[in-house]
């Protein structure tokens, strides 16, 4: 603990500036993509038709989005529970962003999912369609963050490691392995495009009208970082090796 909440303020801003000077790279690529995404959700905002069914999906969306930020900046400070427990949350919005798009009655049954979410139709129709590449991936993320960051609890506790004593040997100082923290940020590489792609597909037709598809950039840009996205993920395990 660090005494006073502006303390803990400055230590995070201070862990997640200190990540970002040392890693101008990764910086750049995770900018590039909120932006990126940033730029969809404006691009279907400007063009949406107002109906309660798009409004909700699109506020839904926004939520997603948020979630999503705010676990990035979660598992930069390696608080690796509550970051996974994001990705579940916003996995769990695209799906049902998703189904809310396939037909007006899926939305009325999302809207009355309190009383209906434990019965057999509720489950049949608000689940992952594994046939689509794009939601098998949410679904693996799903599987992932639900076992560590949802039920597990432990996940950061678990991957403590011991770096020195203090105060006469009465405290045991340790810290998060940044291999541990790298391999949750790649989880969160390789899921962000996924999501958003689900989630603004349910808006096609409402953006028709555009001329340049807001999503087909974002799917462009998605071919374009793949690269770069592989090979992040390679150097984390050539170069961090599982001790460190």
């Amino acid at each position: 603990m660090l005494g006073s909440l502006q303390k803990t303020i400055d230590y995070d801003h201070q862990k997640i500036s200190n990540f970002f000077n040392t890693q101008p790279a990764i910086y750049k690529l995770l900018d590039t993509m909120i932006i990126s995404a940033r730029g969809l959700l404006t691009s279907t905002l400007e063009n949406l038709h107002e109906d309660e069914s798009t409004t909700c999906r699109y506020m839904l969306w926004r939520t997603m989005y948020d979630y999503l930020e705010t676990s990035l900046l979660l598992l930069l400070k390696t608080r690796i529970d509550e970051g996974y427990a994001l990705l579940r949350m916003a996995a769990e919005l695209a799906r049902d962003i998703a189904r809310i798009g396939e037909s007006h009655g899926n939305f009325e049954m999302w809207q009355n999912r309190e009383s209906l979410h434990h019965t057999e139709q509720y489950k049949s129709i608000f689940r992952f369609k594994v046939g689509d590449s794009k939601e098998k991936h949410i679904f693996k993320l799903y599987n992932i963050a639900s076992i560590y960051g949802v039920h597990g609890h432990q996940t950061r506790d678990m991957q403590l490691s011991r770096i020195g004593e203090v105060a006469h040997g009465k405290f045991i100082r340790v810290i998060v392995p940044e291999r541990s923290m790298l391999n949750a940020l790649n989880l969160w590489l390789f899921s962000f495009f996924p999501l958003h792609v689900v989630a603004s597909r349910t808006f096609l037709e409402k953006n028709a009208n555009i001329d340049h598809s807001p999503l087909a950039l974002f799917l462009e840009l998605e071919q374009q970082l793949y690269p770069v996205l592989t090979e992040f993920k390679n150097n984390v395990r050539k170069h961090y090796p599982k001790s460190t």
